[in-house]
């Protein structure tokens, strides 16, 4: 899966194990965050997250940004207002050109042979 364009992808810390790929099961704990630094949501109110990584039920910076982590990874994406459709969809306030800052932690990667699709 290519990158979307305009999106930043910056790494923390690396983490251990397998890199996240498609088709993979995911468990992630993230927090969006305006340019100012306005917490939208985040896994500490929600909960962590499991995503399948390519199905495409999450937002681009969450699903993208979690490609090629490992657990224990932490990395920054920066989502460009055209690529913020989804979050735009569940925010009706959300500005047409707000930018979206995640803050992505894995805590683990189940490879897509290790769980039931």
């Amino acid at each position: 899966m290519r990158r979307a364009k305009g999106l930043r992808v910056s790494d923390v810390s690396l983490g251990v194990g397998p890199e996240a790929q498609v088709g993979d099961l995911v468990t992630v704990d993230f927090e969006c965050r305006l340019s100012r630094g306005e917490v939208l949501f985040s896994s500490e109110k929600h909960g962590a997250s499991q995503i399948r990584v390519g199905a495409r039920d999450v937002a681009v910076g969450i699903e993208q940004g979690v490609i090629g982590m490992r657990a224990g990874g932490v990395r920054e994406v920066r989502v460009p207002p055209q690529l913020a459709h989804i979050e735009r969809q569940s925010m009706p306030d959300l500005p047409e050109t707000a930018v979206l800052f995640y803050t992505l932690r894995v805590q683990n990667v189940l490879g897509s042979g290790d769980v039931e699709k």
